[in-house]
């Protein structure tokens, strides 16, 4: 008898929220063609539901029943009953006795395929691993853009996890999540585990004490710092967030080679780094490999991406 997929393996969304997020992130597939020389193109999906793995690559369409079936299987019902033609296209997708831990390398791929995330994929990698080894309970994310690390770091965190996205509609870098990115990003989630979001400016007084309130008494094992570019965003989130961090977490600030002489004006997450760098202990991610130059024009023909970099504070 075939063996199907952990159920703890798999995601379900509606096609409907999948088609929508493919076109709305349409320009940023485009630029991964032109920056890496491969990729995959948007996708668009009919009525129903779609399958796809934590990891894994591929999508598989299914009809309302079969997905609700899963679900309740997901959610740790009993075994479902499921179409033959399901199961064919299941171990064809390469998803049947798949490992329990997390293939890193896929999950990157799938970072730059799927759900697209902003990074050089040398410096994700390494973070991820970081990640992983974390294994956090809560993490909070401000900026979250197209969802890309979020996506990686839901599938490395707790089974029990809270996840949290501090990101505002209509913002820079990628802009904040409209209710149908708000439902896509919900499935991202194991069963157990639990994603909020504060959809504000994160120097907003608020939007602090909304965090405070969801976090009740819990502490962020990790804290990311992508949103606000700008020197006094930067700084304004690093002291403001810093709180929540349990001793042995860790802050971890995107983009910290960016700076304005050669990024241009607002671009001063390297200069609030140096100086963060210099009060804490620090570690820093960086694809020295890579060029230290800023994300050339997507007109431009350019293979790969350049050093973006995350500076890690040990709390």
């Amino acid at each position: 008898m075939l063996e199907l997929p952990t159920p703890a393996h798999l995601r379900i969304a509606t096609a409907a929220h999948l088609s929508r997020y493919f076109a709305k992130r349409a320009d940023l597939f485009e630029f991964y063609r032109r920056m890496r020389g491969v990729g995959a193109k948007p996708l668009a999906f009919d009525d129903g539901h779609v399958l796809y793995h934590s990891w894994l690559p591929g999508f598989i369409a299914v009809d309302t029943p079969t997905a609700q079936a899963i679900r309740a299987w997901i959610d740790g019902g009993a075994f479902p009953a499921l179409p033959a033609d399901v199961v064919a296209r299941l171990a064809t997708a390469g998803w049947c006795n798949a490992p329990m831990a997390v293939d890193l390398d896929q999950l990157v791929e799938k970072a730059f395929t799927v759900f697209p995330a902003i990074q050089n994929p040398v410096e994700l990698r390494r973070f991820l691993a970081e990640v992983a080894a974390l294994r956090p309970r809560t993490a909070i994310e401000i900026g979250t853009a197209g969802g890309g690390l979020l996506y990686c770091i839901s599938q490395l965190a707790a089974e029990d996890a809270l996840l949290v996205s501090i990101d505002v509609p209509g913002g820079l870098y990628g802009g904040g999540q409209d209710d149908e990115e708000c439902a896509l990003f919900g499935t991202f989630l194991g069963a157990r585990q639990r994603l909020e979001f504060i959809r504000d400016r994160s120097f907003h007084l608020s939007t602090k004490l909304d965090l405070r309130k969801l976090l009740g008494q819990r502490k962020a094992d990790l804290l990311v710092i992508d949103g606000d570019h700008s020197y006094a965003g930067v700084r304004s989130d690093f002291e403001m967030y810093r709180e929540f961090v349990a001793p042995g977490g860790i802050i971890a600030l995107h983009d910290i080679t960016m700076f304005p002489d050669t990024w241009g004006r607002g671009f001063d997450v390297g200069v609030a780094w140096r100086e963060i760098a210099a009060e804490h202990r620090t570690r820093e991610i960086v694809d020295r490999a890579a060029p230290m130059l800023p994300i050339p024009d997507q007109t431009e023909t350019h293979r790969g991406l350049p050093a973006l970099g995350f500076g890690l504070v040990l709390a």
